[in-house]
């Protein structure tokens, strides 16, 4: 599963970047954007935490090790950049990590005994040296390191129970060194593939209308690449949000729905959401909200997301395509526009015929 996540993420660089990286024209984007003294912006991504436990008294062969298990959350926050000469800057990126693991303990029989989730929020920030290769046409490779502090919010630490009266503590300040390396993107696509999955991580009702946009201004093979990737990445960011800020909030506005989800998860497991993928009857800004309060796997829902819309991707940004290229009022009758046109419409009533057909055999 993860070799099949790095492989679409590299498939979202791989047509963006072949004309620009390795075409012999040098054509710079954004020439200028590197000489700025200060720059800012923000970021988002994915994370993983676990523990390390080290015990104290551990006799060989005992089964006494405490598992665990971390599930992917996700990051959020600022970035600070300030620019010391043409190979290095200084960047400060405070930003919020939102976390959970579970703590599997030794000796219990009940689930309910042996399981611990403990959910955990970091106040992250980090002061990194970036240091830079030259820029070659529209990428610069860099390296990056330096010292951070994590602050943990849900801590406990001053707590006067601990894990027997179900109060986990930890640790509430951490102190780290971090190192890392990348590659710096100076792409004509990069900006609308932001705002794409800014659009789409903030369940705004507006995804159709942009795929339709990555098509007219960007072609069919960018176009569908963009907007494929940029709706997974965006859905996955808002299943995040929901499973760990607004859980409260969903459940209590789409409780009708929860119950018909999870007996879908419960019977037919990632195929109910391949289902709801491929079918754009349901809003897929509701789908990512309701999965999120699920028990599916995050990686499991980025994978499905991203297979399961990329027909509905396809058809939508063809249209955008056909649209983009009507010069006159008679091109509005064109053949090639009016295909596209219908299989929007014809594309969910099909696949609704057959959800209904197939719950009627059932």
């Amino acid at each position: 599963m993860k070799k099949l996540f790095f492989v679409f993420i590299l498939l979202l660089f791989a047509q963006s970047a072949n004309a620009q990286l390795f075409s012999k024209e040098k054509l710079l984007n954004g020439e200028n954007n590197d000489m700025k003294t200060f720059s800012w912006g923000y970021f988002l991504g994915f994370n993983k935490y676990a523990y390390n436990f080290d015990y104290k008294e551990q006799t060989q062969g005992d089964n006494t090790d405490v598992l665990v298990t971390g599930e992917a959350g996700f990051n959020v926050g600022l970035l600070g950049n300030l620019r010391i000469n043409s190979y290095l800057d200084l960047r400060l990126e405070p930003g919020l990590s939102f976390t959970s693991r579970n703590f599997l303990f030794p000796g219990f029989d009940e689930v309910s005994d042996n399981l611990r989730e403990v959910k955990a929020t970091y106040i992250h920030i980090p002061l990194l040296l970036k240091v830079s290769t030259k820029r070659l046409n529209n990428i610069k490779p860099f390296i990056i390191g330096g010292f951070s502090t994590s602050y943990n919010l849900a801590s406990n630490e001053g707590h006067p129970e601990d894990n027997e009266t179900g109060q986990f503590r930890s640790t509430a300040a951490n102190y780290n060194y971090e190192l890392g390396f990348g590659i710096d993107f100076y792409l004509y696509y990069f900006i609308f593939f932001l705002l794409y999955i800014m659009v789409v991580s903030l369940a705004l009702p507006i995804a159709v209308p942009t795929s339709l946009l990555a098509g007219a201004l960007f072609g069919f093979i960018p176009g569908i690449i963009l907007a494929s990737f940029a709706s997974s990445i965006g859905s996955t960011l808002c299943f995040l949000l929901s499973r760990f800020i607004f859980r409260d909030y969903v459940q209590n506005k789409f409780q009708s729905y929860l119950a018909k989800i999870n007996k879908g998860i419960n019977d037919e497991g990632w195929l109910y959401l391949f289902f709801l993928r491929l079918n754009p009857i349901f809003p897929f800004f509701a789908v990512n909200l309701v999965f999120g309060i699920t028990k599916m796997n995050v990686l499991t829902f980025y994978i499905v997301s991203q297979i399961g819309m990329l027909i509905g991707s396809a058809i939508f940004v063809n249209a955008g395509v056909q649209i983009s290229n009507i010069s006159s009022v008679s091109e509005i009758l064109s053949a090639k526009l009016i295909i596209s046109l219908l299989f929007i419409g014809l594309f969910p009533l099909v696949l609704k015929k057959i959800f209904f057909r197939k719950a009627k055999i059932a």
